[in-house]
């Protein structure tokens, strides 16, 4: 997302683009900006340019602190101001970077520059719809490359349509910038516009042939698609976006993608991205067993004992010990290529991770005898800001499942302020979030629960590699675990409700409702594992 005129973006606004998913064009830094020398001495002018020296090498809090010097020289300067307000930001404080643009704002309103800042630091701050009204303000006073800031934030609210009308007028002024190719493609995906989506992408690589997000955009199309080939292989360029480059392992041995026998070797399978990824591909590691190597799975601490159940003959190490000697290493995504994954293919498990015994038991007398039926509910998940909030709900929307004759129990560890004031509203609802010491607790909790429903977020796949009946509540985006059915191969015990409209949980709440009343009155059975 563009910051004044400089570049960043919309998660942390800078000078170089970090966001691969809401880049915008790179763009020269206020050049409305007059020299100093008509009313100050020349080093005030000298200043003025090392500062802007600074800030272009991303020197934000030295430029800043220049440039509060000569606010106090020049208070009447409002653009000197401005580009404060623009290196405050750059500095990661919003709240300030805002006052201070509110401050260029008074001295002169028809700053475009300075309204379209003020929309970055407002979309930081979380507050996007009086960041849309300020990206309107830059436009109106000629500002179009607010475009760009405005599809970023239409998209991340889910609002594709419009988002997709802000991107096509950006790209009419800028018809050569990749990046705005590949933001384009976002909402795109997000209307099932996959051909075009693709088109989109295909352009972008054609002007810039190492753009790795388009790479990895195209990948999850595909996936999508369940064209699972070409997925898998695009996939593996998600090493090359710059976020990921801190992330990419730098092992001595080579990296195994199915390219060679591994019978006899031993491999490292290491975990990647979030919990939810890694309790999704973990039920691949008894495959790689199969294939004759031994394995030494490698995830973060919090998981280690969860993964003990995985298998008996996988040695499991925690991110940050000590490794032992290994021939070979694999992401634990990547094994999807490296064993030639396709849609029919995908291990059908009724479960492939176990609680712990004693911890079940610790947790039987905990709830205490049964009265009704047992059920979990998450409603948000860790990845907070941007397109990740589309994923979360609000506590009170779930409220509506409590009117049903069950005994709730919310198994969420991160809550909103204000979220234990609504559990006031109904008698039906245990809170176990703060006894839940760590994942192996929150699998042996759900395992005394007769049904969880939950959003899209990592105790979500924990409850279906458990087997647990797991209702999953879906924005309208589509994600290429979860197919346009109430179903999915991932996961048998897993039952799918998605929205029908952007944003709007009213109708899947609704059917989640209904068939918890069907199963109440025994009209639905759910799945169950044998154990």
């Amino acid at each position: 997302m563009a910051l004044g005129t400089a570049t960043g973006d919309v998660s942390e606004p800078r000078s170089r683009n970090v966001d691969h998913d809401q880049d915008a064009s790179p763009m020269p830094l206020l050049p409305q900006i007059r020299p100093l020398t008509d009313q100050a001495p020349t080093d005030s002018t000298q200043l003025l340019a090392h500062a802007v020296s600074l800030q272009s090498a991303g020197k934000f809090q030295e430029a800043k602190s220049i440039l509060e010097d000569l606010v106090v020289i020049h208070p009447a300067r409002f653009d000197v101001i401005t580009l404060l307000g623009i290196v405050t930001a750059q500095s990661e404080d919003y709240e300030q970077a805002l006052r201070v643009l509110d401050v260029s704002l008074r001295v002169n309103p028809d700053q475009a520059e300075a309204r379209n800042a003020r929309g970055v630091c407002l979309v930081k701050l979380e507050r996007a719809e009086a960041a849309i009204e300020s990206f309107e303000q830059a436009l109106a006073l000629g500002f179009l490359e607010a475009h760009t800031n405005l599809g970023t934030t239409l998209t991340n609210l889910g609002r594709y349509e419009a988002a997709l009308d802000h991107y096509q007028k950006a790209l009419q002024g800028a018809p050569a910038d990749p990046k705005l190719y590949h933001s384009q493609a976002l909402p795109l995906l997000a209307l099932r516009r996959f051909d075009e989506a693709l088109a989109s992408l295909d352009h972008a690589i054609d002007l810039n042939p190492a753009f790795a997000e388009c790479y990895y955009l195209k990948a999850l199309a595909h996936l999508m698609l369940g064209d699972f080939t070409t997925g898998w292989d695009l996939f593996e360029w998600r090493w090359r976006m710059p976020e990921a480059r801190t992330d990419v392992r730098r092992l001595r041995v080579p990296l195994w993608l199915g390219d060679r026998v591994i019978e006899g070797k031993t491999i490292l399978l290491h975990a990647e991205q979030g919990f939810g990824d890694t309790f999704q591909f973990c039920r691949f590691v008894p495959h790689v067993i199969a294939l004759g190597a031994k394995v030494i799975l490698e995830v973060p601490p919090a998981l280690t004992e969860l993964m003990a159940s995985l298998h008996p003959d996988i040695e499991i190490i925690a991110r940050g010990a000590h490794l032992p000697r290994f021939d070979l290493h694999c992401p634990l995504m990547s094994l999807a290529k490296a064993l030639d994954l396709q849609p029919n293919r995908i291990p059908r498990a009724p479960f492939y991770l176990q609680p712990d015994p004693q911890r079940v038991a610790k947790w039987k007398v905990r709830l205490g005898p049964r009265k009704r039926p047992r059920v979990g509910l998450i409603w948000f998940g860790s990845m907070r800001g941007g397109a990740a909030n589309l994923k979360s709900m609000a506590f009170e929307d779930m409220l509506i499942l409590a009117d049903t004759d069950a005994d709730f129990f919310a198994l969420q560890k991160q809550q909103a302020p204000g979220d234990e004031l609504l559990y006031q509203r109904s008698d039906r609802i245990t809170d176990l979030g703060p006894e839940l010491a760590d994942f192996a607790d929150t699998a042996a909790a759900m395992s005394c629960l007769d049904l969880i429903v939950s959003v899209d977020t990592g105790p979500a796949h924990l409850a279906c590699a458990l087997g647990r009946p797991t209702w999953i509540v879906l924005m309208s985006q589509p994600e290429w675990r979860w197919p346009d059915s109430h179903t999915t191969p991932w996961y048998p015990s897993a039952r799918l409700f998605r929205q029908t409209i952007a944003n709007d949980w009213t109708q899947p709440l609704a059917a989640v409702k209904a068939g918890i009343q069907r199963w109440l009155s025994g009209d639905l059975e759910l799945p169950g594992p044998e154990r």
